[in-house]
C-alpha cells in the first residue's frame, strides 16, 4: 500500500522502467521513482523520489489519463491537450529532437485542436488515439513499433487537397493522415504548413 496516497482517490496508475505516475479523481498527477531524465516532471535535483509528489506544473489542468514509457511520461487533459516530459533521445516526446530531455511537462503544440480519447507510451515511443479512430505515433522505430513499415518514419499529410498540396498526386481531400510515398528514400529535415 502506498500510504502517501491514502488521502487520494486514485483512478489510474502507469509504470515506466523505474518510475510511476498516479492520477486522482480531481485530475491531479503524482509521480515517484527514478528521475534520471526528468520523467517525474518535478523539476527537482533529486535523482530518486521515494514518496509520491504532486506534479505542481499540471495542478491547474484537469488531467484524465497518464502513460509512462521507460524514461518518459505523457498526460492527456480533459481539454484534449497532450503533455510530455522526460527522455527525448528518440523524439518520443513529440517535441522534435533538439532537446535530449525535458524535466517539466510540455504541451505538444503540434497536436492542438485534435480531439483525443487515449494516450499510450512504449519504451521510447508514444501514441495518441483520436475520437475519430486515427492513430498518431512518434519516437523510436528500430523494430517497427510505430507501424510505418520502415525505421525512418516519413511525412504524412491530411486536410484540404484540392490543389494537390498534400503531395499524393491527386486533388483529393484526406480526413486521416496519409504517408507521402513520393518522398520515400528522401531525408526530410523540415516541414511547414500554409
Amino acid at each position: 500500500q502506498v500510504v502517501a496516497l491514502d488521502a487520494q482517490n486514485i483512478v489510474a496508475v502507469s509504470c515506466g522502467e523505474a518510475h510511476t505516475l498516479a492520477l486522482n479523481d480531481k485530475g491531479q498527477v503524482y509521480a515517484w521513482g527514478l528521475d534520471s531524465d526528468g520523467q517525474l516532471g518535478l523539476l527537482g535535483s533529486e535523482e530518486c523520489i521515494r514518496v509520491p509528489r504532486n506534479i505542481k506544473s499540471l495542478s491547474d489542468i484537469q488531467i484524465v489519463q497518464v502513460a509512462c514509457g521507460y524514461y518518459h511520461s505523457l498526460a492527456l487533459s480533459k481539454a484534449s491537450e497532450v503533455f510530455c516530459w522526460g527522455q527525448n533521445k528518440y523524439g518520443q516526446l513529440g517535441l522534435g529532437i533538439d532537446c535530449k530531455k525535458q524535466a517539466s511537462p510540455q504541451l505538444i503544440k503540434s497536436l492542438l485542436g485534435i480531439p483525443f480519447m487515449q494516450i499510450a507510451a512504449g519504451g521510447a515511443h508514444s501514441f495518441v488515439l483520436t475520437l475519430s479512430g486515427a492513430i498518431f505515433g512518434w519516437g523510436r522505430n528500430k523494430f517497427g513499433q510505430l507501424g510505418l513499415n520502415d525505421e525512418n518514419g516519413g511525412v504524412f499529410t491530411f486536410g484540404a487537397g484540392g490543389y494537390g498540396q498534400l503531395g499524393h498526386n491527386s486533388t483529393s481531400h484526406e480526413i486521416n493522415p496519409r504517408k507521402v510515398f513520393e518522398l520515400m528514400g528522401s531525408i526530410v529535415t523540415q516541414i511547414a504548413c500554409g
